[in-house]
């Protein structure tokens, strides 16, 4: 189990969803319902809010393109926004979340990995697991994961020792970083490998490569000086 340490001033949990809405605000993310367009905000929100009567089940939105189509259900007393989309002659249900709840959602979702791994998972890996069920998209996905990488510290245990942080982001998964993402936006990788190089002095890494590969000056120079050596003592040169 990995305990997740928050960089300051965030403290818990709440305070990571807050930051993660105040990017999803900085982004221009639509509110309250993000997934949803923009024009169609304030027409929803009044959809939603009227409700559905004791006998209807679900009701139909105004039909947004033919190929999402928003409506009012009714499961065991319980009224959720629904979507359905049509893709490659299949037809999903998908949960439209407002964005209180998507957060939340996410959010909890990425914790429960990093806290049985330690490490933050990929965007794709989560949109993967998230996308069957509600309508969510890679880029709100990967601002989430973008923000915790910013508040979450890397914490060690040691039984013999106090749980100490860092200020660097957590350990994400190697294997992450070469999944490509299906969705318009441009697919961004969640490791920078090229920042990582420029913050490694440049002596460091030419000493790093004269310990990796030979020298075959100098293996030569060695050669000489005991061909050399030979020929001082026994007076004349061996051949080798």
């Amino acid at each position: 189990m990995h305990k997740a340490v928050f960089v300051k001033p965030v403290n818990t949990i709440n305070d990571l969803c807050l930051k993660v809405k105040e990017a999803y605000i900085e982004n221009k993310i639509p509110i309250p319902y993000p997934a949803a367009n923009k024009q169609l905000q304030l027409r929803l929100t009044q959809f939603v809010s009227k409700g559905l009567s004791d006998e209807q089940s679900s009701l139909p939105f105004d039909k947004v393109n033919s190929k999402r189509v928003y409506t009012l259900e009714k499961h065991d007393n319980i009224v959720q926004l629904m979507m359905f989309v049509k893709e490659n002659d299949q037809t999903k249900k998908l949960i439209v979340l407002t964005v209180d709840d998507e957060i939340q959602l996410v959010v909890s979702s990425f914790m429960e990995v990093y806290e049985r791994t330690g490490f933050l998972e990929s965007t794709p890996k989560c949109h993967k697991r998230l996308d069957n069920t509600y309508l969510i998209s890679n880029k709100r996905i990967r601002i989430i994961q973008r923000t915790l990488g910013k508040f979450i510290a890397l914490s060690y245990n040691d039984e013999n020792k106090d749980v100490s942080t860092t200020n660097s982001a957590p350990e994400i998964d190697s294997n992450d970083t070469n999944e490509n993402e299906d969705c318009n936006d441009t697919a961004v990788a969640d490791v920078d490998n090229q920042q990582l190089n420029r913050n490694v002095p440049n002596t460091v890494l030419q000493s790093t490569e004269n310990i990796l590969t030979p020298s075959s000056s100098k293996t030569t120079v060695m050669t000489r000086s005991r061909s050399k050596l030979d020929k001082n003592q026994n007076g004349q040169s061996i051949e080798r």
